[in-house]
């Protein structure tokens, strides 16, 4: 048995060998450090002014495209090209946007995930340039197992559910018909990298089925007023100080995909906030422009400094008037003045929204 003495020294050591084996963690994880990225948040109309539905199957396509680039490249030794990994959420207009459902479709805390168990616990904190790119031909690319299961059960019209019981196994066998490193990686510790690719997999594809069964079906009856953007937009403010305290280089493009009439049945017809009646009723750009910062103001839309990106799909393709366009615009000019956003940009499709 051991003395007291020895006992004491044992305890020591496991404390400080302890200590240095987190430090390393959280070195090798300050390490990935990943260049300035932006969170993409699309808005979907699905109020009736625009087809909700068609909306989302172009918008999809676009996310399944990029979900093979999806993890980024950190800025570390051994990568030569840092890339910034993606982050994509999806919400709708409808008569309460505030409360309409948030779809995480892919998450910089994937990418994060993802290269810590790629960096830190398979390449030990600290791999060479040689290993590490060893490493990451079981990961991405042709033979690599994150991009297979995307190609396997997303990229297709609609998503297959993953069967997370069985992932592991049909990962593993890839990792051994591969013979790279991760077939000769200690058994315990494939299995559990295994488990963590296929959970990261399994969660977008969980997101894009939920999407898929939300965005199938209208959720405003006919001809009703549910199409509440300005709420959308205060939802939108939020998340960007949130997304702010947590650390201002960060940004924020938002896409909305709507005619841009805030018609609700919860607002007041001569609220500042109803913009059919304002922009109906406004006698010059200047009086719209004033409600347009008004509505801003009142509802409380705050955007953090030079934090903010937005493209607009469709502005005014609802019921406006041709000859009310320019009310229309004017409008919104005033509202983006006030929120903090200094410029806004109409494009022709969601696919143009949003490119890094």
């Amino acid at each position: 048995m051991l003395s007291s003495g020895l006992k004491s020294k044992a305890s020591i050591i496991s404390v400080l060998l302890a200590f240095m084996i987190t430090s390393v963690g959280v070195n090798a994880a300050k390490a990935q450090a990943f260049p300035t990225s932006e969170k993409s948040m699309f808005i979907l109309d699905t109020s009736g002014s625009n087809d909700g539905k068609l909306l989302w199957a172009g918008l999809r396509v676009s996310i399944l495209k990029k979900l093979p680039q999806a993890m980024g490249y950190p800025k570390v030794r051994g990568i030569k090209i840092p890339k910034a990994p993606f982050d994509i959420t999806v919400t709708a207009i409808n008569a309460d946007s505030e409360n309409a459902p948030l779809f995480s479709i892919v998450e910089f805390s994937d990418a994060k995930q993802m290269w810590e168990l790629i960096y830190d616990r398979i390449g030990g904190g600290h791999p060479t340039p040689l290993r590490l790119e060893k490493i990451l031909r079981d990961f991405f690319g042709a033979t690599g197992v994150y991009d297979l299961l995307i190609e396997k059960y997303l990229s297709r019209g609609s998503t297959v559910r993953i069967d997370e019981r069985t992932c592991p196994a049909e990962v593993g066998e890839q990792w051994t018909a591969n013979g790279g490193f991760m077939a000769n990686y200690e058994r315990v510790g494939r299995l559990s990298a295994a488990k963590i690719v296929c959970k990261i997999v399994t969660k977008i594809s969980n997101q894009l089925i939920a999407s898929d069964k939300f965005f199938s079906a209208p959720t405003c009856p006919r001809n009703s007023q549910c199409s509440d953007v300005i709420g959308a937009l205060h939802r939108a403010a939020a998340a960007a100080a949130e997304a702010y305290d947590r650390d201002p280089r960060s940004r924020l493009c938002i896409a909305i995909a709507s005619d841009m009439v805030s018609n609700n049945a919860r607002i007041n017809r001569n609220s500042s906030q109803n913009t059919y009646e304002v922009v109906m009723k406004s006698v010059s750009s200047e009086d719209a422009m004033a409600h347009g910062k008004k509505a801003a103001t009142s509802a409380d839309v705050k955007f953090p400094p030079r934090m903010i990106k937005v493209s607009v799909i469709g502005q005014g393709s609802g019921g406006i008037p041709p000859d009310k366009q320019q009310m229309l615009s004017a409008y919104w000019k005033g509202f983006w003045s006030a929120s903090g956003v200094s410029s806004d940009r109409n494009v022709a499709a969601l696919t143009e929204a949003c490119r890094s």
